[in-house]
């Protein structure tokens, strides 16, 4: 299978762990009188190595030799009994406006080698998480970095959703659910003033790009 060095139960039991590891650290900084929760990017980078840490553990355990590195330059986690198959690990919090940066080194795929992409989200609360595995991402997946961006660039959803696993959570394209509304209008419109509307509404949503929305799940119920 496509994804066969991670399913839906290794990406819980992976979560479960990182989640325990959340726990006890948010109880020792508390300790020492230091508010974690009040910053998200603090959080999300004390989560990273978690990520790494934890997701190696359950990959090792389906394929084989698997390694996390965490060394600048080198890949987040290599799967040596995949012929080092590198896996790169992102944690990002939903933010404030209600979408999603999905960034990455634009340089680590400029040599025109692909690479796997395995994004941790969590809401703003970290009360809810997803968990998406992308395969064989390519230079051409990402933005050209925007200016003042330190050379992180954004994922083009449009291409990349395509090559998108997901194993926690999910994702779907509002264009599609409008143009399926609007279908379903036309097929159903007695008047020729509804459907003329409906007629409209789909020509207007059949020429814009996809707009992926992606969902979560409550991290207590999977866990249960």
């Amino acid at each position: 299978m496509l994804h066969s060095y991670l399913t839906r139960e290794s990406a819980i039991n992976a979560v479960g762990n990182i989640m325990m590891f959340a726990d006890d650290m948010q109880k020792t900084y508390s300790r020492h009188g230091i508010d974690l929760s009040s910053d998200v990017g603090r959080q999300n980078i004390i989560l990273s190595p978690a990520q790494e840490h934890f997701f190696a553990d359950v990959i090792s355990k389906a394929v084989g030799a698997c390694r996390n590195d965490g060394r600048t330059g080198e890949p987040d986690i290599i799967i040596t009994a995949l012929n080092n198959r590198e896996l790169e690990c992102k944690v990002v919090c939903k933010g404030k406006g209600g979408g999603w940066h999905l960034q990455a080194d634009r340089t680590s795929l400029a040599t025109g080698k692909s690479l796997d992409f395995l994004y941790l989200l969590f809401d703003r609360e970290y009360k809810n998480v997803g968990v998406l595995l992308f395969k064989d991402l390519v230079y051409d997946d990402f933005k050209v970095p925007s200016p003042g961006s330190r050379g992180k660039s954004r994922m083009d959803k449009k291409h990349a959703f395509k090559k998108c696993i997901p194993l926690v959570g999910g994702f779907f394209d509002r264009r599609e659910e409008y143009m399926q509304r609007y279908t379903t209008e036309i097929k159903m419109a007695n008047q020729p003033h509804d459907l003329k509307r409906a007629k409209e509404k789909f020509a207007l949503w059949e020429k814009k790009e996809p707009q992926i929305s992606i969902t979560l799940e409550s991290i207590d119920e999977i866990r249960t």
